[in-house]
């Protein structure tokens, strides 16, 4: 039954070669867009979730806002201890850190501008960043901070200089200090990189005049399910009387639902795009194809052939040719992926500070649709014209015998 129609598909190898380079390229493109976009957010939420973890964990005013009361936004040094017991019980946790909100004016000589530190309870960690030039902060006592390139640019300081920090304490007066520049830094976010300084956690304390803490960034073991582990936090502060509610990485980061649905875009445009030109290119092709072998139609017909059988066999010559060129193009569009991967190119996003390398993460999803839509899409550009070739009549066939 199916002898036939593989043996028609070679008869013309130029135009099935040409039918099948069309549709394996739309199979291989989708399959590269797909792992583009993929591993496009995949390293946005691993740039995210390096500074803030996967969630964190704060008093419930602390994200509602509703108090200007500062104290009632902070967890004591005894309520944090509490805290960090249950979060050791919890399996899926990997590890957590301290964290405290610090703004101010950050200064040096006749330069000054407006500063968020980012606190480090381990001074040994980035937080995300990319040192530039210097080195980690030595110690969680030391008095010594690292700044972003952009900030380190406008007050023109380099690494070694001292400048001054003020800002507001807990019981609202101004307070200064005087630190070292130990590091230039490279945030993620080209914005952040223009005001931002990390800072260890003691001297962010000493700053704010507080021993409490903001916020607990929590960061999950591999595999790890957030909602779940959201759900065990829940329940243990619930039976531990406090009132803090736990925020997830995606919640906190406003930008990245834009981002999402940006690349999402993307990935939409460009498969109607590519549905759509190998829909018309297919359809021209498959055209010229039949016209051509209208004879042969006419001959089937003539000999007793039945409409129905000679349909059947030209409809299963467009599902053999759309099924071997979607396998080649998925192929194909694997070893592009290999390709990419292993030549590493860099790409510049709008808003990040700097160029990233591209990242193709293929999933199931990211061979199946492909290898479905090529397919589906070949079948069905292949219905109209096997149609009109198989109702063609048989006097009007024969014309061409």
């Amino acid at each position: 039954m199916f002898l036939i129609p593989i043996r028609n598909l070679w008869r013309n190898r130029r135009r099935t070669i040409l039918s099948l380079s069309v549709i394996a390229a739309c199979a291989a493109v989708l399959v590269l867009v797909d792992g583009f976009v993929n591993g496009s957010l995949q390293g946005f939420e691993d740039a995210l979730t390096s500074v803030s973890g996967h969630m964190q964990l704060a008093p419930t005013d602390y994200w509602n806002q509703r108090t200007a009361d500062p104290a009632r936004v902070m967890m004591s040094s005894k309520t944090v201890e509490r805290i960090e017991q249950m979060l050791a019980a919890n399996s899926d946790i990997a590890h957590w850190s301290r964290s405290l909100d610090v703004s101010g004016l950050i200064g040096h000589q006749e330069r000054s501008t407006m500063m968020i530190a980012q606190t480090l309870d381990d001074p040994t960690d980035l937080a995300g960043t990319r040192l530039v030039v210097g080195d980690h902060i030595s110690s969680k006592e030391a008095r010594e901070i690292l700044v972003g390139q952009g900030l380190a640019e406008q007050l023109q300081v380099t690494v070694g200089d001292r400048i001054n920090i003020a800002a507001l304490s807990l019981d609202g007066a101004m307070n200064a200090i005087t630190v070292s520049i130990v590091g230039i830094v490279r945030f993620f976010d080209s914005e952040a990189d223009m005001f931002a300084a990390l800072m260890p956690l003691p001297l962010a304390q000493l700053l704010l005049r507080i021993d409490g803490v903001n916020a607990l960034s929590i960061h999950l073991k591999p595999h790890a399910e957030i909602e779940t582990v959201r759900k065990d936090i829940l329940r243990a502060v619930e039976q531990i009387g406090l009132d803090l509610f736990p925020i997830r990485w995606d919640e906190l980061s406003s930008e990245f639902a834009d981002t999402q649905t940006f690349f999402h875009a993307i990935r939409s445009l460009a498969r109607s795009g590519l549905i759509l030109l190998g829909f018309f290119s297919i359809l021209q092709i498959v055209t010229l194809s039949f016209l051509e072998r209208t004879r042969e139609v006419g001959t089937l017909r003539a000999i007793g052939t039945p409409q129905r059988r000679v349909l059947f066999t030209l409809l299963t010559e467009g599902a053999l040719l759309g099924l071997l060129g979607s396998i080649a193009g998925c192929a194909l569009g694997l070893g592009l992926s290999s390709i990419i991967g292993w030549i590493g190119p860099h790409w510049q996003f709008p808003g990040i500070a700097e160029p990233q390398k591209i990242r193709l993460l293929l999933q199931a999803d990211s061979i199946l649709i492909p290898l479905c839509v090529t397919w589906l899409t070949t079948f069905i550009a292949v219905i109209a014209p096997a149609s009109r070739g198989a109702s063609t009549r048989i006097v009007r066939a024969l014309r061409h015998v």
